[in-house]
């Protein structure tokens, strides 16, 4: 091979084409709908995304309700304070 030969065949090997704009999208889309559809084939997935949500989020709801009504049911709390001297009693109100 010549030089020029050479220089031709280094050149065509290194181009890539480009794609172009509707080829790619409709590519995009193939695997797009190729991904969705073997996720969404999966049992678990499903019960994962779906179901969890709608069984576990309520039932949080209801635990974290109990938990704020037991804790406001305790209004008549005492609390005890140690003053050192009968200077700061005065910073205090009875």
């Amino acid at each position: 091979m010549s030089g020029d030969e050479t220089k031709n065949s280094q050149s065509e090997s290194a181009s890539v084409p480009e794609q172009s704009g509707p080829s790619w999208i409709s590519q995009q889309v193939e695997f797009t709908v190729k991904e969705l559809r073997e996720t969404l084939r999966d049992r678990r997935t499903i019960i994962t995304l779906m179901v969890m949500p709608l069984l576990l989020y309520p039932l949080l709801g209801f635990g974290l309700r109990f938990v704020a009504l037991q804790q406001s049911d305790e209004s008549n709390v005492q609390y005890r304070i140690a003053i050192a001297t009968e200077a700061e009693v005065a910073w205090f109100p009875k």
